[in-house]
């Protein structure tokens, strides 16, 4: 099964999906020529690429997905999402995460539709309140403009008609008590897909 992990930013899914891989998910790992955060590990959070090498791999067709924002000192980052682990996840009988964006999921829909497999993939959308994702961001050391801007595209990308499975706030629970729930959910869910086969 492909997880993809909705929400805005400060709602806890790299939480998750990091706390998923220590329960034998294999994450997909996203592309992206931002500056690495401290304490983020190359090939675990994101493989970080110099411009020019992810300009490349875009022309040579790497990615299924690639967006660009713009942040608050000017610059662009661009976030990636490679073929090869898509499909790889996809057809493997393993449990795969992915973190994405409602645009992102949009792009890998359109090509699971043309090759199969959308039975095999769940979206949860992970919501929490403006105040707690804002104090996470801050805790988590991001530059205050660029939290602010994020908050408001965040607020123009989740709008009600983006597509989900299921959701879980994330306000107040224990990050522990969350992915219990969210594995429960999907092994109920997958006992229900297998009864009606």
């Amino acid at each position: 099964m492909l997880l993809i992990l909705i929400g805005k930013s400060g709602s806890g899914k790299d939480s998750v999906a990091k706390r998923l891989a220590q329960n034998g998910w294999e994450r997909i790992v996203k592309y992206t020529d931002r500056p690495k955060r401290q304490n983020e590990i190359d090939g675990v959070d994101y493989h970080f690429y110099c411009s020019e090498d992810l300009s490349h791999s875009i022309e040579i067709g790497s990615f299924i997905s690639v967006q660009t924002f713009k942040v608050y000192n000017g610059d662009y980052w661009r976030y990636a999402i490679d073929f090869e682990s898509l499909e790889n996840a996809i057809k493997d009988e393993e449990n795969a995460v992915l973190i994405a964006t409602p645009h992102e999921c949009d792009n890998i829909f359109s090509f699971v539709e043309e090759n199969e497999g959308l039975d095999n993939i769940k979206v949860l959308y992970l919501r929490a309140t403006r105040g707690i994702r804002k104090e996470r961001l801050l805790k988590r050391g991001d530059n205050l403009k660029e939290i602010k801007r994020r908050l408001d595209a965040d607020a123009e990308d989740f709008t009600d008609d983006i597509y989900y499975d299921e959701y879980f706030d994330t306000d107040d629970i224990p990050i522990d008590i969350l992915v219990d729930e969210i594995e429960y959910y999907l092994e109920k869910d997958l006992d229900i897909r297998k009864g009606k086969e």
